[in-house]
């Protein structure tokens, strides 16, 4: 399929998103705020790692969303470079769930995993995806529990909160559902209404370990993307709305896992259930692990939720 056109929760006009773009989309695409957001910006030159007010204004906007102690940030232009930032931040090495996911670069790709033979000995980093993306599988008390303990020892915890985060799972970042204050997170994704852009926030004392941002990082339009937003998503009340509207996925669904608008459940033929609803006129994750993923924009109608998952059912 080529996508022409793609504006809220619709792609090419008349098939439902259930994707949001791989998690892009929380606004929904084509958002008009961030249109105008993006207008008012043209016309600023980036200039190297140098303050401008529409940098100065995402970083407001962003530290509004994360507890008092992380609100020391930078920018990035993707979720992988900001993995690799973290990592440097968080003391040089990391490790991670021998089932999560990253990010593409070598650095990000490289990172050792629980139970690995290879690892001598534990680094001073615990990388952790909020939730396991493909299945949408959140950790359970005692593995928090062991995070915790993990800190005690001096070693840093890292949120990476790609997917989870911008009120995906109905609270602003998916680790406010944990007993747990991470030493660093990491986002992107949703930040900027379909722009590149991501961060790391952390404590002050960490955060200054590590200064080195990219060329465009915190650039104005992405930045003005980032203020939209954020804006869009308090305005429109979409972290509510999600809390409500995830009612009708459980009861459709009442095997899925997850949170928010954020929800799998398994099947073995996950990829040919995806093609038929693309048949019908709903677009679903190939998630390659035998799993159907119900992930669509925070402005999706009720109607098209109802709908998509009635597609759904339809293809089983």
């Amino acid at each position: 399929m080529t996508i022409r056109r793609a504006r809220g929760a619709r792609i090419n006009n008349t098939i439902i998103d259930f994707t949001s773009g791989w998690l892009v989309a929380n606004i929904g695409h084509d958002n008009r705020a961030v249109r105008r957001a993006i207008h008012k910006a043209q016309g600023w030159a980036v200039i190297d790692r140098h303050e401008n007010p529409w940098r100065t204004r995402a970083e407001e906007a962003l530290c509004s969303t994360l507890p008092e102690y992380l609100r020391h940030v930078q920018f990035y232009n993707s979720g992988s470079e900001a993995i690799d930032a973290a990592i440097r931040i968080g003391g040089g090495s990391a490790i991670a769930h021998p089932r999560a996911f990253h990010g593409s670069t070598i650095g990000a790709q490289s990172i050792p995993r629980h139970g690995s033979t290879d690892l001598k000995s534990w680094p001073p980093a615990i990388l952790v995806e909020t939730f396991h993306g493909a299945w949408c599988e959140w950790h359970s008390t005692g593995a928090i529990d062991a995070l915790r303990g993990h800190q005690r020892q001096f070693r840093k915890v890292i949120f990476d909160e790609m997917q989870a985060g911008f009120g995906r799972t109905g609270k602003w970042w998916g680790f406010e559902h944990y007993d747990i204050e991470p030493d660093l997170v990491v986002g992107g994704k949703a930040m900027a209404g379909g722009l590149p852009m991501a961060f790391v926030a952390g404590r002050k004392a960490l955060m200054a370990r590590f200064g080195a941002e990219s060329t465009f990082s915190g650039n104005a339009l992405c930045s003005a993307a980032c203020v939209a937003t954020i804006g869009e998503i308090r305005r429109r009340k979409l972290i509510e709305r999600v809390g409500a509207l995830e009612l009708l996925i459980l009861a459709a669904f009442p095997e899925a896992q997850g949170r928010g608008f954020a929800y799998a459940f398994d099947h073995p033929e996950a990829d040919a259930v995806c093609d038929r609803a693309l048949d019908r006129g709903l677009l679903l994750l190939h998630t390659g692990r035998d799993t159907v993923k119900i992930c669509p924009p925070l402005t999706i109608s009720r109607r098209d939720l109802i709908r998509g998952l009635d597609i759904i059912k339809e293809c089983l």
